[in-house]
C-alpha cells in the first residue's frame, strides 16, 4: 500500500473519532453551565423567611419596651411605681393580693412584688379589646393556680361603661381605672389592647401588642413566673390611645 492510500485510510478512521471528541466535550460543559444556571435561579438573592404572626421576637430601641437600648436582645425594663384607682377588688384566687398593695382605694403597682402579674390594657370603646378579653379571663383563671396575677387596666374609659364592659365579658380578676391613659403611657403601651407580663421582682419581662393569642399568653405567664425575658410580641389589630 502506498504512503498516500495509508494517509487517507488514517483519515478515514481519525476524523470520526476526534469529532465524536469534541461533541462529547461539548455537552459536558453545557450540562455543567446549566445546573449552575437553575440554582441560582431557584435561591433569590437576599431571601428570607417570611416572619409569622405572633412569633416575632422583640423590638429593640423602642422605649419603655423589654429589649429597649438598641442592644437586639430582650431584656427587662422595671415596672413604672404607678398608682390608679381601684375598679374592682376581683373574686379570682389571687385577688387578696391586691389588697396589701392598695391605699384609698388607690392601687399602687409597686407593692405587688414576689407575686408574677399580667396587666391587660383595656377599653369598652376599643372593639378589638373585645376578642381577647375571653382569652385572657380563661387563662387568669387557669395561671392563679399557678401563682400567676392577672390585673385588668380599664384604660381612658367612664366607670359605668368599664363596669359594663366588664360584667359582659365575665371578667373576676382585680380591674383598676386608668381615666387618662397615663399608667398606660408608662408601661409603655400606644394603643389598646396590650398585655404586660411583669416578673415577682418588677421586671417588665414582655408584652403583647393587640389582642393576644392563648399561646401568647402562656408564653407570658411563664416568663413572669420563671423572670425570663419574653420581649415583644405582635398580637392582633390596636386601637391608638385617645
Amino acid at each position: 500500500m502506498s504512503k498516500r492510500q495509508i494517509a487517507a485510510l488514517a483519515a478515514v478512521v481519525l476524523v470520526p473519532v476526534v469529532v465524536l471528541v469534541i461533541v462529547l466535550i461539548s455537552i459536558g460543559s453545557s450540562d455543567d453551565g446549566g445546573g449552575g444556571t437553575t440554582t441560582e435561579s431557584n435561591v433569590p438573592s437576599g431571601s428570607s423567611s417570611p416572619s409569622q404572626p405572633g412569633d416575632s421576637g422583640s423590638q429593640a430601641g423602642a422605649p419603655g419596651r423589654p429589649g429597649a437600648g438598641g442592644s437586639g436582645k430582650p431584656g427587662p425594663v422595671p415596672v413604672p411605681d404607678l398608682s390608679v384607682p381601684v375598679l374592682s377588688g376581683g373574686s379570682g384566687p389571687l385577688a387578696k393580693k391586691v389588697a396589701p398593695a392598695t391605699s384609698d382605694k388607690q392601687l399602687q403597682l409597686g407593692k405587688l412584688r414576689g407575686t408574677p402579674v399580667v396587666v391587660t390594657l383595656w377599653s369598652s370603646w376599643c372593639e378589638p379589646c373585645r376578642s381577647g378579653l375571653p382569652v385572657l379571663q380563661a387563662a387568669s383563671q387557669h395561671f392563679a393556680e399557678r401563682g400567676v396575677l392577672f390585673l385588668g387596666f380599664a384604660v381612658q374609659d367612664k366607670t359605668a361603661d368599664a363596669r359594663s364592659f366588664q360584667k359582659r365579658f365575665g371578667i373576676t380578676y382585680p380591674t383598676a381605672q386608668d381615666p387618662t391613659g397615663d399608667a398606660a403611657r408608662r408601661l409603655g403601651a400606644t394603643g389598646l389592647p396590650a398585655t404586660f407580663f411583669i416578673s415577682s421582682d418588677g421586671q417588665i419581662v414582655g408584652q403583647v401588642l393587640g389582642p393576644a393569642s392563648l399561646g401568647q399568653i402562656e408564653l407570658g405567664a411563664v416568663a413572669a413566673k420563671d423572670g425570663s425575658p419574653l420581649g415583644t410580641r405582635q398580637g392582633g389589630i390596636q386601637v391608638p390611645l385617645r
